[in-house]
């Protein structure tokens, strides 16, 4: 037979009962008693009211009127718990082990309510109604759910208290349950990372860091001893968390953790500790995007490749003995850095100003090969990072084959929120006033840049580390170049830091070759005039893409002044200047340098005669045909002022050849 009432409605019968021993009760005690006839709810178990209701059998609640003008209510209780009786409460029946339920129609919530309602009747010396329940069964029933559910409680309570350390017996519990060592990865080159492995790192992180501390000391971190989250966790907690205390037992590397696979590099990543973990993992994805890379593509984060319980080979006196210079070797010179944004506490590119992080990168500058990918992050979560790259993508290769000058218009818009004041910072990069958190780190650092032993006294001031500074920057300067130069000479900010960009590359004496793309920029001449002042002077061999820049005759006497003495071969595209004539390229071919071995000229699509161009590329073949040219007439020089198609008035010499009168 299914019930129709609860155990109290039973008890007291009917809709509206009388409890047991007493007169009926008014509209606000029912009020309190129907929370005991509640049905059950779709939780996951019955709530310490619902199991006394549960337990409740007829005859079980008593009403009693307590009067204080004779003395007090005369118990003590516990809880709700009756713990002792005498005087009132012992003549009206109160028994140990009662709980009071109800005062005046109302629920009792805890001791203190029904010590004050008490107090309150006693003060004021009126009659006060207090409803008992006397079924000491019930009353285990529920004491026993309250302790199960306190006991829950505080199991959650210590499940969000902080660990006392990284090497905490509960936190290296957890860690084992999700990383277990899987083998050796013999070479460093060979610990590259996948996007997968670094998610799940993230993953790990973010549902346990909200038991981590900031381990730092407040002189080094301003988030010294807060609880970690997701939102601004560095590399440098998840080091102190997570690479340390897993790494250890097998003296291994994160990435050993992970895989015993060996995994070759695509791609080689230089990125700030003190970056968010979140920037850097959306940076490299923007990375993957615009280099149309698969998922599964390797990078190596020395993070994860480095063994940090076993001695390092990551400062040697040789650099190309060390794990970077192994690494980047492996990855065939290709190199993502990776550009923290700013933040409450610090200015955008703190990666232009850490040591770690440009010793790191300095291990690129002798490769010829070398090719820098630069990535910005962002402070708000919708915001894309912005990436320059020296060269073109592959997919902007093909946009630039099939129409000419989408390619470079993808890439301009690709590049255009790059921060300019992030370019002139690196640009102003100097070694020696680079920091680092460990002085003996920072004085083995500049002593293997300066070639001396790593436990000697450091040395402030040493040429190696001048010329450290200035490839860093030149190095950097080339991957801003398009990014700077497409920009009008009219802006002030941007012509100061073209203006910087050319002394940073003239001052990089060690430079032998080099590739200078102008191609389709705005005000061709001053541009050309800018880029003569910025050859570096040890230049070897020098490829520039002047096309369709609007260059005339007279501007190439000046580019060929301003070539190095030293250079051996030359390439230039002219293609699409159609206001260039002969007499420009006489010009050019007139100042030359002396040493230069090989000429490589397109002049399709210019003013150029057919004979020129028929011996573009011959460098003693076009010399020997000027040469004749000028012994067989005289020349006579034209100079006039002509519109061009942008409606400036250009300046313009031509010269022509007389013929010989005939001898009479």
């Amino acid at each position: 037979m299914k019930a129709s009432h609860s155990a109290a409605s039973l008890i007291l019968g009917g809709a509206n009962p009388a409890l047991v021993g007493s007169t009926g009760l008014g509209g606000t005690s029912l009020a309190g008693l129907r929370a005991l006839t509640r049905t059950r709810s779709a939780g996951d178990g019955p709530t310490p009211r619902k199991a006394l209701n549960e337990s409740l059998r007829q005859g079980s609640l008593a009403k009693l009127q307590f009067c204080f003008t004779n003395g007090g209510h005369g118990m003590e209780w516990d809880g709700l718990i009756v713990s002792s009786v005498k005087g009132q409460a012992q003549e009206l029946g109160v028994q140990v082990g009662w709980k009071i339920y109800m005062i005046d129609g109302l629920l009792m919530k805890d001791a203190r309510e029904a010590w004050q309602k008490l107090q309150d009747a006693q003060w004021q010396w009126r009659v006060t109604t207090i409803v008992f329940v006397t079924d000491f069964r019930a009353i285990r029933a529920e004491q026993k759910l309250v302790a199960f559910e306190e006991a829950k409680a505080e199991e959650e309570r210590l499940a969000k208290l902080p660990f006392s350390n990284p090497h905490d017996e509960k936190h290296l519990a957890q860690i084992k349950l999700e990383f277990t060592f899987q083998g050796y990865v013999n070479n460093v080159e060979d610990r590259g990372t996948t996007m997968a492995q670094l998610q799940r790192i993230v993953t790990f992180s973010e549902e346990r860091c909200h038991r981590w501390r900031d381990q730092a000391p407040n002189t080094v971190s301003r988030y010294s001893g807060r609880k970690l989250h997701i939102d601004f966790m560095n590399w440098c907690h998840v080091h102190d968390w997570l690479a340390i205390p897993s790494t250890q037992p097998k003296e291994c590397s994160l990435l050993e953790m992970m895989t015993d696979q060996p995994q070759p590099p695509k791609y080689y990543l230089v990125h700030w500790w003190g970056d968010k973990l979140l920037n850097v993992m959306k940076c490299m994805k923007t990375h993957m995007q615009v280099r149309s890379l698969a998922e599964d593509t390797i990078y190596w984060i020395a993070f994860f490749a480095n063994r940090p319980h076993s001695p390092q080979d990551n400062i040697l006196l040789n650099q190309n003995e060390t794990c970077f210079f192994k690494a980047m070797s492996a990855s065939n010179f290709n190199i993502l850095v990776v550009v923290d944004p700013r933040t409450e506490f610090t200015s955008a590119g703190t990666i232009f100003s850490r040591l770690w992080c440009c010793y790191e990168l300095s291990h690129c500058l002798d490769a010829p090969n070398t090719v820098l990918d630069i990535v910005h992050g962002t402070v708000k979560a919708s915001a894309k990072p912005s990436m320059v790259t020296e060269r073109m993508t592959s997919e902007e290769k093909d946009m630039e084959n099939v129409n000419k000058t989408a390619g470079y218009k993808a890439k301009m818009d690709r590049e255009k929120r790059f921060s300019l004041q992030l370019m002139e910072t690196a640009l102003n990069l100097d070694v020696t006033s680079l920091h680092i958190t460990d002085p003996v780190e920072r004085r083995k650092i500049l002593n293997s840049i300066a070639q001396r032993e790593l436990g000697e006294e450091l040395l402030e001031k040493h040429d190696q580390y001048d010329k450290m500074s200035i490839r860093l920057r030149s190095l950097c300067a080339m991957a801003f170049w398009r990014r700077i130069m497409t920009g009008s000479v009219s802006d002030s900010d941007l012509h100061r830091v073209q203006g910087k960009l050319m002394d940073t590359l003239r001052d990089d004496v060690w430079i032998r070759s080099l590739v200078m793309d102008l191609a389709f920029t705005k005000d061709g001449p001053e541009k050309l005039k800018l880029l003569a002042t910025g050859f570096p002077p040890g230049l070897l061999e020098l490829k520039l893409d002047l096309r369709e820049l609007e260059l005339v005759n007279e501007n190439m006497a000046g580019l060929a002044n301003a070539l190095p003495k030293d250079l051996e071969d030359l390439t230039i595209d002219m293609r699409g200047n159609d206001l260039m004539h002969n007499i420009g390229i006489e010009d050019l071919m007139a100042k030359l340098p002396s040493k230069l071995r090989n000429l490589d000229l397109d002049l399709k699509k210019t003013d150029v005669s057919k004979e020129f161009q028929a011996l573009q590329d011959n460098l003693y073949g076009l010399k020997k045909h000027i040469a004749d040219e000028a012994a067989k007439a005289d020349r006579c020089t034209i100079y006039s002022l002509e519109p061009s198609p942008s409606r400036h008035m250009i300046y313009k010499v031509a010269k022509t050849k007389l013929s010989v009168p005939p001898s009479s």
